[in-house]
């Protein structure tokens, strides 16, 4: 959960986050959250320097003064992409023998030309070429890691689907 102005937000359920100019009267600018718990939508402003401070102490953006991993130099465009992969829950990623590069959630295991994990067969294949993946890897790339970003904690609770089911 991340605190946004009086608001607690789990992180997932964020839906958008959008600029508002001239919402606060010692501020040019604010931003318009908009989240969804349960079945409720939950609107706040806050302002934008706020809400990056908030998201960044979450871990959900990096810090602007972070150094980027030694080795590991990323153009604009792949960090977006990562970031946003990561914000969605995947912290893997790894390159099949046909040069195609796949994101995961789970920790995926090389079977023969291809990588294999237990995301209920949704590997997120990644637009951007990612010169430091090579299909001889042993081991898949942490996201993490790369974005110098903390891991994300455990969820601290999970619904049982029976009782989510209501039968």
């Amino acid at each position: 959960m991340i605190k946004l102005g009086n608001t607690y937000f789990d992180p997932s359920a964020i839906e958008a986050i959008t600029p508002v100019p001239g919402v606060f009267p010692d501020s040019s600018t604010g931003c318009y959250v908009v989240g969804m718990a349960s079945k409720f939508t939950v609107k706040i402003y806050i302002g934008a320097e706020e809400l990056e401070a908030a998201l960044i102490s979450a871990g959900l953006l990096p810090s602007p003064d972070a150094d980027e991993p030694e080795g590991i130099p990323l153009t604009e465009a792949q960090r977006h992409e990562l970031a946003g992969l990561y914000r969605a829950g995947y912290l893997y990623m790894a390159k099949d023998i046909n040069g195609c590069s796949y994101a995961y959630i789970d920790v995926p295991e090389k079977h023969g030309a291809y990588w294999d994990s237990h995301d209920n067969g949704k590997p997120q294949r990644l637009t951007e070429d990612y010169d430091f993946l090579a299909y001889e890897d042993d081991r898949p790339v942490f996201i993490p890691a790369v974005l110098g970003v903390p891991v994300p904690p455990a969820p601290l609770f999970t619904p049982d689907p029976e009782v989510q089911g209501g039968n």
